[in-house]
Order: structure tokens, then sequence, then C-alpha cells
């Protein structure tokens, strides 16, 4: 059998590279385990656009973050389940350092989008 790529492992980068290849026409066959503990199978993906100690923008998020959603939203009506689920992330500030880096974030137009200053908290325990 003659196809144009070999996708080795069909978690989440492998699926969604099976997907576009699919969408360019091109063939390819999938070797992958299976095994039941496998990240892909056992957790859920994040995008995070946001990282480090200083809470800076993950490389070309702007850009990815669309495109994502695009293609897992392709994902779903095609195999006709949900895999996208847009969670907000909470995160508790320890030190000042963190707490001075967050606000200069917060006060940053790029970053706006990704920061919600006032966090609905009604679901969380406080277990201080």
């Amino acid at each position: 059998m003659k196809v144009d790529y070999i996708v080795v492992g069909q978690g989440v980068a492998g699926t969604m590279l099976c997907h576009e290849l699919s969408k360019n026409g091109k063939s390819f066959v999938v070797i992958d385990k299976g095994h039941e503990q496998a990240a892909s199978r056992v957790a859920a993906g994040l995008i995070n656009p946001l990282t480090g100690r200083r809470y800076v923008k993950s490389w070309m998020i702007d850009d990815l973050i669309p495109k994502a959603i695009s293609s897992y939203r392709e994902l779903e009506n095609l195999l006709k389940i949900k895999v996208v689920y847009e969670q907000s992330i909470i995160r508790v500030l320890y030190e000042d350092q963190h707490v001075k880096a967050w606000n200069k974030r917060l006060s940053n137009p790029e970053y706006q989008q990704y920061i919600n200053p006032n966090p609905d908290l009604g679901g969380y325990k406080n277990t201080k």
C-alpha cells in the first residue's frame, strides 16, 4: 500500500495532523499502540495563553487560539462529538513579585482578552 504520510501516534497532535492531511487530499496511515494510559486518553489538552513567572503571552497565541478553536470545531462537526470546553484558568498569586507581574499585564491592552481581573470564584472552595 502506498501512502503520502505515516503518522506515528494518534494523540491530540496526531489526530489534528490526520485531519489536516485529510482536508488536503493526502493519504496516510496511523501507527499507534493504543495505550489505555496514554496522555491523550487520560488527560485533557489545555491551551494557556499566559505562561511563566512573568505571565507573558505564549508564542503566537493571538494567531494560534483562533486556529485551534476553528480546527477543533471542525472535528466536532465531523465526528458529532464535543471536544472544546472553554474554561477560565484561576491563578493564585502567593508572592509579591507575582502580583506585580500580574498587575503589569492587567494594564497592558495586548493582554486584556486573556485576563479577567474579577473572576467568579463561587465554585471554588477556600482551603486556607
